[in-house]
């Protein structure tokens, strides 16, 4: 179990920790290339991506993963549109209703 970025309510976390059962411990992993809150995460092919999320002034196109074999964070082309997202259960919904990239209100 990852959990990645957030926010401490002063400041953009680029943090990751590291659910381990067997020790019923969290521990660090590599942070994030760029802090996000609400930031979707999702596990393709042994692959940890961090979409989008909000930096305090925008939301953002960016995206990275973590290669969980060499622990190490890739970036990879930007999405077009900017969004924040939320996940549960295992599926992540991201939220592009912004304009120019900032805040709609809602």
């Amino acid at each position: 179990l990852y959990a990645a970025g957030g926010h401490d309510g002063n400041h953009s976390l680029c943090t990751v920790e590291i659910y381990a059962p067997e020790t019923d411990t969290w521990n660090p992993g590599p942070s994030l290339t760029s802090c996000r809150p609400n930031v979707g995460v999702s596990v393709v092919d042994n692959r940890l991506f961090a979409v989008g999320g909000f930096n305090g002034k925008t939301f953002l196109s960016t995206v990275e993963y973590l290669d969980v074999e060499n622990n190490e964070w890739s970036t990879v082309v930007p999405k077009e549109h900017h969004n924040g997202c939320a996940s549960k259960n295992g599926l992540t919904d991201c939220d592009s209703s912004t304009t120019n990239g900032t805040t709609n209100g809602e």
